[in-house]
């Protein structure tokens, strides 16, 4: 295994696995895959009105990442007409059309009201078959036995100990990856949904993306850790970090409490701002 550098992790039993994917169209781009990166550029600069924009035309060519991002604006209320019932309607229409994450969030959100098991089993059970990893758990704790108040008391609870929502999306660079595997990584949009002004600890660097997901299955960071890629003039490195916290304080706390095995690389504090900088310019 060849590590390079270092970063951290922050682990959760539930963490909303959403999915902040799109493209900031230029002016005169009309291609649906333009549309969704360049409304994540957008969006990582704080215009959210323009990704907006840009997502809505995605969303018409069928992006379903796209349709998922339109509710989330109108959900986290980014935009000025927020509407939780639009955000919910995109949720449903992204998951028919195929996007995991979609139906995952959107079991999280009948979870939150109490709806019947039987419904939320219906949009999980969809969310697994598309790969959706986390919704898998989440199937496996209902079918186990536990009420969907308890479920949802345990989210609200892992939630608050940390200031963000998880993200699962693929980054540009694994398109290819199976359906099976896309949504089992926190990747780029999980760290551009961060606010700037977060900490976040940097356990280590690879120079191969399956080394960089392996020590993520082996250390069980699935849900709480998220690489990037960062291309130099040497090569392409995969660069791991953990967790997303208010200050530097926390993230510090957090870094002496992390297992041996992640503090053997040592570990450095670094701010989120930093890498969406360096992901804004890939």
């Amino acid at each position: 295994m060849t590590i390079v550098l270092g970063l951290g992790l922050f682990k959760h039993k539930f963490k909303l696995q959403i999915c902040l994917a799109c493209v900031l169209l230029t002016q005169t781009s009309l291609s649906p895959a333009s549309n969704y990166s360049d409304g994540l550029s957008a969006y990582i600069k704080g215009n959210y009105e323009l990704a907006q924009v840009l997502w809505l035309k995605a969303a018409k060519e069928n992006n379903a990442r796209a349709m998922f991002n339109l509710g989330l604006l109108h959900d986290q209320r980014k935009i000025t007409n927020a509407d939780p019932e639009k955000a919910e309607r995109w949720f449903k229409i992204a998951g028919k059309n195929g996007y995991a994450a979609a139906d995952y969030y959107y079991a999280n959100r009948l979870t939150d009201r109490g709806a019947p098991k039987s419904e939320i089993i219906v949009y999980l059970r969809r969310a697994v078959t598309n790969g959706s990893y986390p919704a898998g758990a989440m199937l496996a704790e209902l079918d186990a036995g536990e009420s969907v108040s308890q479920i949802a008391r345990e989210r609200r609870e892992n939630l608050s100990a940390d200031t963000s929502l998880a993200v699962a999306e693929a980054d540009n660079q694994n398109r290819s990856d199976e359906p099976a595997r896309i949504e089992r990584y926190l990747t780029e949009s999980w760290i551009a949904s961060k606010a700037a002004d977060n900490w976040t600890i940097q356990l280590l660097a690879f120079e191969d993306q399956a080394k960089v997901r392996k020590f993520i299955d082996d250390h069980q960071l699935q849900r709480s850790a998220a690489y990037f890629v960062e291309r130099t003039n040497q090569g392409v490195l995969y660069k791991l970090v953990y967790g997303a916290y208010e200050t530097k304080e926390q993230a510090d706390q957090a870094r002496n409490a992390l297992s041996p095995a992640l503090r053997e690389h040592g570990p450095w504090l670094r701010p989120m701002s930093s890498i969406q900088s360096i992901i804004a310019k890939q």
